[in-house]
């Protein structure tokens, strides 16, 4: 704020001096003020200039940051998208599989079940068969004495 007052008295009292060359009307000693007066004019310029350009990097930065912003969250749901589907096919498998090895115990069941009941009548069979050789043998012997 001090430096541009100062820079405001400054040019208000080289103005005349400028004002003076502008006419055609200077004389030597008019020349060195209207020189800093256009060396100012031209600082002011460059310091606006500057500032322009800073604003405007600001806005492209803010602009590059906003959009790395927005794609970054765009990757967040296309990965969070992806993940989903991946536990989706997990649960699924999971299913899957689960149904598939219910369906192997109950045939594995079955299967003993049967088993069982084919020892059960080759079993029964086998007492059978005993029974009447023994009954036989014992026929037999019967007889024979």
């Amino acid at each position: 704020m001090e430096k541009e007052k100062i820079l405001q008295q400054l040019e208000e009292k080289l103005l005349p001096f400028v004002e003076h060359l502008h006419e055609g009307q200077a004389n030597e000693h008019d020349f060195f003020p209207a020189l800093l007066w256009m060396l100012l004019e031209k600082i002011k310029d460059s310091e606006n200039q500057l500032n322009a350009s800073i604003n405007s990097n600001r806005e492209g930065f803010k602009q590059t940051a906003n959009y790395i912003v927005t794609k970054n969250q765009d990757l967040q749901k296309e990965t969070n998208q992806i993940i989903d589907k991946d536990i989706q096919k997990n649960e699924e498998l999971k299913n899957y599989f689960a149904i598939e090895i219910e369906k192997l115990f109950k045939k594995t069941e079955e299967q003993e079940v049967k088993n069982s009941k084919h020892f059960k009548w080759i079993l029964g069979l086998g007492v059978f068969q005993f029974i009447v050789l023994t009954s036989l043998i014992a026929f037999i012997l019967m007889k024979s004495l």
